[in-house]
């Protein structure tokens, strides 16, 4: 049996992120396979070996597949799908560029006009321009302060 233990279903990372892969691999025969496995993505290729590994992988939708092979060249796999992005720093709404419409988008957030944007989604990632995990007026005055350009106030 083959089981990918990380990354999970459905995570969002950003292209700029290493991305960790950890899975382990057993054999009613043979036991522990961990040694044999191979991570591949269906966008990038193969991307590690073994029962860790790291990888930055290109913006798309990634199957990850995790491949045991024993020694008798019997195989067993598993799969997630994943999505990593190219983030624009303060683009809330991913329309790809970053305008004033964020800033008033981010502030609908933070006083419940609009729902906040789940913490691992390409929104939520673009919002927190300071990556402190939350979104708050601390960066809607760090977008402000990179659309009138004072580099004071920028995290960009």
């Amino acid at each position: 049996s083959v089981e990918i233990l990380s990354p999970a279903e459905g995570a969002s990372f950003l292209a700029t992120e290493t991305i960790t892969f950890s899975g382990s691999a057993a054999d009613v025969e043979e036991g522990d396979l961990t040694q044999s496995l191979v991570w591949t993505s269906s966008l990038d290729g193969q991307v590690g070996t073994g029962g860790a590994a790291q990888a930055a992988l290109s913006a798309g939708e990634h199957v990850i597949t995790l491949m045991a092979t024993d020694s008798q060249g019997a195989s067993g796999s598993e799969a997630v799908n994943i999505i990593v992005v190219n983030v624009v720093p303060g683009d809330a709404n991913q329309d790809g560029q970053f305008t004033g419409d964020d800033v008033y988008l981010v502030v609908d957030w933070i006083i419940g006009r609009q729902p906040m944007p789940q913490a691992d989604t390409p929104a939520f990632m673009a919002a927190d321009v300071d990556s402190d995990g939350s979104i708050t007026a601390k960066d809607v005055a760090l977008m402000i302060g990179q659309l009138s350009e004072d580099p004071d106030q920028s995290p960009l």
